[in-house]
């Protein structure tokens, strides 16, 4: 989640990632959108719509988010917070079929943002 809090304690860490995997980043306001009965969009409807969208391509992916967040909202509830969306595939690329560069690692990073408008 991308936030920030002056007095939270915060730790360093690392997870590897592969070709194929995909990092979402997101503000506190996706899973906290709520419907017109107050209840939130949550963790467990963010999952079961990434695990919808594995196969599609990042933008095809952030569309699938929005429009299921917005399905869920309807279309008289307000957004209360801001809602972005970062996310970040990455892909392998083939070195031979690609300019000289001074990095040398095959792995490539694509993303895609969006911003749910109010």
């Amino acid at each position: 989640m991308l936030a920030f809090t002056p007095d939270a304690p915060y730790s360093t860490a690392s997870v590897p990632l592969n070709p194929g995997d995909r990092l979402l980043l997101y503000t506190d306001g996706l899973i906290e959108t709520a419907d017109l009965r107050g209840v939130f969009f949550g963790d467990a409807r963010l999952f079961e719509s990434l695990r919808k969208t594995a196969g599609l391509d990042l933008p095809a992916f952030l569309a699938h988010l929005i429009g299921d967040l917005n399905a869920w909202r309807g279309p008289n509830a307000p957004l209360t917070d801001d809602v972005t969306l970062v996310a970040i595939g990455l892909r392998t690329v083939d070195p031979a079929n690609q300019a000289t560069t001074a990095d040398t690692n095959p792995r490539t990073a694509s993303g895609a943002c969006s911003q749910v408008a109010r």
